[in-house]
């Protein structure tokens, strides 16, 4: 959803996609309140997003209360995460402001303050450098491990670069960083492996 809107509940509703997939995945300036989400991978999931207000929610039982993908400048006031396996996870600096969060576990609340944010700062420069070295990386180690490879040392670097790149981009879930690394390296890795393939092929 790209469009800016406001997802505000009455009575209490649950939003509850059954465990799977992303209930509410939003990448405009929208406003998110007053909603009870549970059960799901990610209750709330902002990607490619900023300026967004998260308040007075209730994320319940789901692996990711909150998910910050790629997003900046974003509100997360007042809202109280219960039984969720990580509350909040971000992958960069996504929060304009954090305040008065509350998490609660077997009944016992207590507010929380930065220390469990589970976040990787990094720059968008810093993170292509990373993709870059790991789809090097995973290209010329793949190369090194076939015994009879067709490809050049260049024509290696440049399809791990790009598979890293895939991996990182279209296939990952963006929400742990340490894992969209490591379908970066194997998408790199199964590129160069099937370019290999193919040019004995010919």
């Amino acid at each position: 959803m790209n469009k800016s809107l406001t997802i505000r509940g009455k009575s209490n509703p649950v939003i509850d996609a059954g465990g799977k997939g992303w209930p509410v995945t939003l990448s405009g300036s929208n406003t998110i309140a007053e909603n009870v989400v549970q059960g799901n991978k990610n209750g709330i999931h902002l990607l490619y997003s900023e300026y967004n207000n998260i308040t007075d929610n209730k994320l319940v039982r789901n692996i990711n209360g909150i998910t910050l993908s790629y997003s900046t400048n974003n509100t997360l006031l007042n809202n109280i995460f219960i039984d969720n396996k990580a509350n909040i996870t971000s992958d960069g600096k996504s929060m304009r402001d954090f305040d008065n969060e509350s998490i609660s576990h077997s009944g016992s609340v207590s507010h929380i303050g930065d220390a469990f944010l589970a976040l990787f700062v990094v720059g968008s420069s810093i993170l292509i450098l990373f993709i870059a070295i790991i789809g090097l990386s995973a290209g010329l180690i793949t190369r090194k491990i076939l015994k009879q490879s067709s490809l050049s040392l260049r024509c290696t670097m440049a399809l791990g670069f790009i598979g890293a790149l895939l991996g990182f981009f279209l296939i990952s879930n963006h929400a742990n960083l340490l894992i969209d690394f490591l379908f970066a390296a194997l998408c790199a890795a199964g590129i160069v492996i099937l370019a290999n393939a193919l040019e004995h092929l010919r």
